[in-house]
């Protein structure tokens, strides 16, 4: 049999241009669809991560904190003779001076309780032969964790008097960890204490110490008593999930010290 060989049959122009516009086409829908991943996705998972925090609380609490804390570094720093003095708030408003006698007061109290006379000079209790001074400086008052503990409780979201309440329990707890330093460092001088040498640490440090984990406990007391935690994230999940109504209708249409 004769093999009839047909011609080969060719495109026209217009349908090899209409093909490569499809595959042109198809590439850049395909890379905007990358480009819309590669730059909504980050944006859509950062979104969804600060609906379980409540990012209005830490920016209260940041700013209460930095307001305490650089209020005292001022007041300390423009209370003192050198450099710029204001003489209206070294009379008036020089608070950490009320705070640092309170703690060298009751300091004395105790040690004269548990019978370790002390003499109480300016800034400092001094044994009464003058021997052993123990002075205490502005970084020692506790006031940076002090205020980390004052801006934590005012920054959520409660009646005034669970705020009033705390911030005692709070400011009283620290105060009394700062007295309870004062009288073991005193006797450790009296009696010859090698608390650095077996401690490692000094004084300052020790406190800061004992300061960060009364701290990390009394915001553990807090959450635990007042779940305050659980029902941030609550309101916030509230926030974020659509109601019955709405979902219906969305299916319808679219030193330190």
């Amino acid at each position: 049999m004769a093999q009839v060989l047909l011609p080969a049959l060719k495109l026209p122009a217009d349908a090899e241009k209409s093909n490569k516009s499809k595959q042109l086409l198809k590439f850049l829908k395909v890379g905007s669809m990358f480009c819309c991943r590669l730059f909504l996705y980050p944006q859509l998972m950062i979104k969804n991560t600060l609906r379980y925090f409540d990012y209005i609380f830490y920016l209260r609490f940041a700013g209460l904190f930095f307001l305490l804390y650089y209020s005292y570094i001022f007041v300390v720093s423009v209370s003192a003779p050198t450099g710029v003095y204001f003489p209206f708030v070294a009379k008036y408003l020089n608070f950490p001076v009320p705070i640092r006698d309170a703690i060298l007061h009751v300091s004395q109290a105790a040690l004269s309780l548990i019978h370790y006379p002390s003499v109480l000079v300016d800034d400092s209790l001094r044994s009464p032969d003058g021997k052993y001074v123990l002075a205490m400086a502005w970084p020692c008052l506790g006031i940076g964790v002090t205020s980390f503990w004052l801006a934590f409780v005012v920054a959520h979201r409660m009646p005034i008097r669970q705020k009033v309440k705390w911030s005692l329990i709070g400011v009283v707890t620290i105060f009394i960890v700062n007295c309870t330093r004062v009288v073991i460092m005193m006797i450790a001088m009296v009696e010859r204490w090698p608390i650095s040498e077996y401690l490692g640490t000094n004084a300052h440090e020790l406190f800061n110490y004992l300061s960060y984990a009364v701290l990390l406990l009394l915001v553990m007391v807090y959450y635990a008593k007042t779940g305050s935690s659980s029902k941030s994230s609550q309101k916030v999940l509230a926030k974020s999930r659509p109601t019955l109504h709405q979902a219906k209708g969305d299916s319808a249409g679219v030193f330190l010290s």
